[in-house]
């Protein structure tokens, strides 16, 4: 589920801020779902748990996949 939230007003504690990092920290499987974001947001080709061909858009909802129970922020 997407929610919006304005900053000050029930704003989560604990946000994620810097997407790349915390994408960075991921290891892919190659399962089904991440397949899916990587050929649906950016064309993308998964390669192995290290690599994927164009991986500029789908960063952010990889990130959301695998770690649903946190917000991110989008700002950017």
């Amino acid at each position: 589920m997407f929610h919006i939230f304005v900053k000050g007003i029930d704003a989560p504690k604990n946000v994620i801020e810097d997407v790349s990092l915390a994408f960075a920290e991921l290891t892919l499987s190659g399962d089904p779902m991440e397949e899916r974001i990587l050929e649906t947001i950016d064309k993308a080709k998964f390669c192995d748990s290290m690599s994927f061909y164009d991986r500029n858009g789908a960063k952010a909802a990889l990130v959301v996949y695998h770690r649903p129970n946190e917000t991110i922020n989008l700002k950017r």
